[in-house]
């Protein structure tokens, strides 16, 4: 099965011309959608070719190549992105930013020379770069795209325990049983980057609920759980950006609203449109 979105990414080449070369790899910590983005990656780098270590953000990073995770980490909401740019850049190592949604962080960026190559997943990411910083910048896609789904079901095949973990999940959250039960889901995020409020009980976040980690078989059974949400409901309302990824990933019809500073419809805009999935924007 090949990959939904494009046939061509920068950031294939990029990475099949670093074959054979060890990285250290340093995803984002977080929800089941950082775990998609690094489910997604750790098969872009194995296609490539490319041995990897994983590392948390304050680990070593014994390798000469230091590649930061993807994701809507170098907003000013969060940190960790930009502690690993900077401790990459400490220790002298050449840096990678996989696709990132960009926004603040001028500071850090006017300190990126051309040795450092960032990947931005939407076109007004791309221009903040290229407008702050010397680093090479490219126009890119979400991580999650990366992901074939027919190769990361036979990954996952091999987690005999997660149904069991899914079934749990459910008697603990019996709004995400009602879910499942009448195929209609609400998967509404709680946080800060949510512009909509929840007005209403029945909502489950399911990023949250199946937050297991980004280590390599943590993030794959971080992402079962979310698939498996996505994939026991006909239609579903969601501001999570990843969830609206699995719907397309998915071909799941989806309402897709967008967050507090334009990340879902950036994105929506430059990839998810673009794959011809029964995914909706909401902006108002």
């Amino acid at each position: 099965m090949e990959r939904i979105l494009l046939k061509y990414d920068p950031v294939d080449a990029f990475l099949r011309d670093l074959k054979g070369k060890r990285v250290t790899y340093v995803p984002n910590p977080g929800n089941a959608g950082d775990s998609l983005i690094a489910s997604g990656t750790y098969q872009a780098l194995r296609r490539a070719g490319v041995p990897f270590d994983y590392a948390a953000v304050e680990a070593p990073f014994e390798h000469e190549i230091v590649i930061v995770g993807g994701g809507g980490n170098l907003v000013p909401l969060y940190a960790e992105a930009r502690r690993a740019v900077e401790r990459g850049l400490e220790l002298g190592r050449r840096i990678v930013i996989l696709p990132h949604t960009v926004r603040g962080n001028e500071d850090l960026l006017a300190r990126l020379d051309p040795s450092v190559t960032i990947f931005c997943r939407d076109p007004l990411s791309y221009d903040h770069v290229t407008r702050h910083s010397e680093a090479r910048a490219y126009l890119a896609h979400d991580m999650a795209f990366h992901l074939d789904v027919e190769e990361f079901d036979h990954r996952c095949a091999a987690y005999t325990e997660m149904p069991a973990v899914f079934n749990k999940i459910l008697e603990r959250n019996p709004s995400l049983a009602e879910m499942m039960t009448r195929r209609i889901g609400v998967f509404m995020r709680g946080d800060g980057e949510s512009r909509q409020g929840l007005t209403s009980s029945f909502n489950a976040d399911i990023s949250v609920l199946f937050e297991f980690g980004v280590a390599p078989d943590n993030a794959e059974k971080s992402a079962w759980g979310l698939f498996r949400a996505v994939r026991g409901v006909e239609a579903l309302t969601t501001d999570r950006l990843h969830v609206g990824i699995s719907s397309t990933l998915l071909k799941r019809s989806c309402l897709l609203h967008d967050n507090s500073y334009g990340k879902n419809a950036g994105i929506y805009h430059h990839s998810i449109r673009r794959t011809g999935a029964a995914v909706k924007l909401v902006t108002a």
